[in-house]
């Protein structure tokens, strides 16, 4: 069986952008969404094999946004506004949550706007771990 990586990943994109590519039949985007579908199949055979620990609340709103079945905006707007929200709550990037929906970043950017939510800065992320910490000292 074949060890798929990031880093691997990470070589067939290269310098091309898959996430924001315009050209329909584009041949390193098809090979990236197929190593990537592959990596994220691997990812959730770990989990159910018990070789990971378990999910931390990000990983967890990632695995409930990789089962949606992205059509368009507005229907990520209507009906999964919720998963959404959890993901920005828990310190999602865009760029995550469009990996996991298979999209395009300028999509979920629009539904995050229509919903009135910004995804929350490495400041923000790293103040609200270390109110953690301290709530958990006290």
């Amino acid at each position: 069986m074949m060890k798929y990586t990031t880093k691997e990943l990470t070589r067939i994109q290269g310098t091309h952008d898959p996430y924001n590519c315009e050209i329909i039949s584009c041949d390193v985007c098809a090979r990236f969404w197929s190593y990537a579908r592959e990596l994220r199949q691997q990812s959730s055979e770990e989990i159910k094999t018990g070789r990971k620990g378990k999910l931390n609340e990000k990983q967890q709103a990632l695995k409930v946004l990789s089962k949606i079945k992205f059509t368009n905006v507005s229907d990520l707007i209507s009906k999964h506004s919720v998963a959404l929200r959890t993901a920005i709550k828990v310190g999602c990037s865009i760029r995550e949550i469009a990996f996991e929906l298979d999209c395009r970043d300028s999509q979920v950017a629009k539904a995050l706007d229509s919903l009135k939510l910004k995804p929350k800065t490495k400041a923000q992320l790293k103040l609200e771990k270390y109110r953690k910490q301290l709530k958990a000292m006290v």
